[in-house]
């Protein structure tokens, strides 16, 4: 889990939206709940891990959602530039 952790962290600073993407497919809460609870330590690995786990997702939805919105008004302006010159 620190490992997706780290890698999300990277792919959140470079802005890559295809990798933070990708990593929300791989996200495997149901494994770690697992693997926290046969070593004695859900609590505390959750109380750990989960807060960080949730600012990231929020910044991540933040970061794609203006990713959108910008690729959006881009293709707006492409579209307007190519009605100009049709007319």
């Amino acid at each position: 889990m620190h490992r997706w952790l780290d890698e999300f962290k990277l792919a959140l600073i470079d802005e890559d939206s295809a990798r933070l993407e990708g990593l929300l497919d791989e996200l495997d809460l149901k494994e770690f709940l697992k693997n926290q609870s046969e070593e004695g330590n859900l609590k505390e690995g959750l109380s750990e891990i989960l807060p960080q786990i949730e600012a990231f997702l929020k910044e991540a939805s933040t970061l794609l959602s203006a990713k959108k919105e910008s690729q959006a008004l881009e293709i707006q302006k492409i579209q307007k530039a190519l009605n100009y010159i049709k007319a």
